[in-house]
């Protein structure tokens, strides 16, 4: 019985925060300037502290805390690309790029 009620405080004192908790996120797709293949293995970096790479489709998904935040996608050959994304809580903003090639 007492285990029942430790859970059923857990459940109460929790659930307010998590509902609050509500993250964002940005997804897209990178793809070649010129060309339009898809990218993969691109680098997509949120404020220099998160990030993910893109599949094999050039597509990604990065979860963010509602804010602003700033987008670099870098990948080896190719300028690197960077937007000022505002996130929402519990919003999807979908960010597609097109990447160019570098000169050197």
């Amino acid at each position: 019985m007492v285990k029942i009620y430790k859970a059923l405080l857990f459940l109460i004192f929790t659930t307010p925060f998590s509902l609050f908790a509500q993250d964002g996120s940005i997804h897209g797709k990178v793809t070649h300037l010129r060309s339009k293949e898809s990218l993969p293995g691109v680098n997509v970096v949120a404020d220099d502290t998160t990030g993910t790479v893109t599949d094999s489709k050039g597509e990604y998904q990065l979860p963010l805390s509602p804010g602003n935040h700033k987008i670099d996608f870098r990948f080896i050959g190719f300028k690197t690309m960077g937007k000022k994304v505002m996130i929402s809580a519990g919003q999807t903003t979908r960010v597609d790029v097109l990447l160019e090639e570098s000169a050197t």
